[in-house]
């Protein structure tokens, strides 16, 4: 198994999700490349990679109980919340909601429209009878 971080996020996909998630410090390692590009090729992208990446490092300290020793208390179980709001969030950014599109309210929209024999032409319109049309 192995850990690289290059702390350059555009130059590789396995970068740009640890970016992501946050697993960018050497000395703290949360998930191994081979996980990473797992998600990758499962997901599809690199948002998506990292949301199935903070879910299971929320899984992972979910499995670890909060300590309390004297005055220090350790929450494991909030880091896990965390990684599981951040997954959510970077899921959200991730989809592709579809946006209504009202064509033709423009003259040089609809002509353009007319002109497009690649956009399916409506069976009738106005001037569709006039001579030389």
């Amino acid at each position: 198994m192995s850990w690289t971080y290059s702390g350059d996020p555009s130059a590789s996909t396995i970068d740009a999700v640890r970016f992501l998630v946050g697993d960018t410090d050497t000395g703290d390692q949360l998930v191994q490349n081979e996980e990473v590009s797992f998600a990758l090729a499962n997901e599809g992208s690199t948002n998506m990679a990292a949301a199935t990446i903070c879910r299971a490092i929320a899984a992972r300290f979910s499995r670890q109980a909060d300590k309390t020793v004297g005055k220090l208390q350790i929450s494991l179980s909030q880091k896990a919340k965390s990684y599981l709001e951040m997954a959510n969030k970077l899921e959200l950014k991730s989809s592709t909601l579809a946006m209504p599109y009202c064509g033709g309210l423009s003259i040089t929209e609809k002509e353009n429209n007319i002109q497009d024999t690649s956009l399916p032409q409506p069976s009738f319109r106005r001037g569709l009878m006039d001579y030389g049309n």
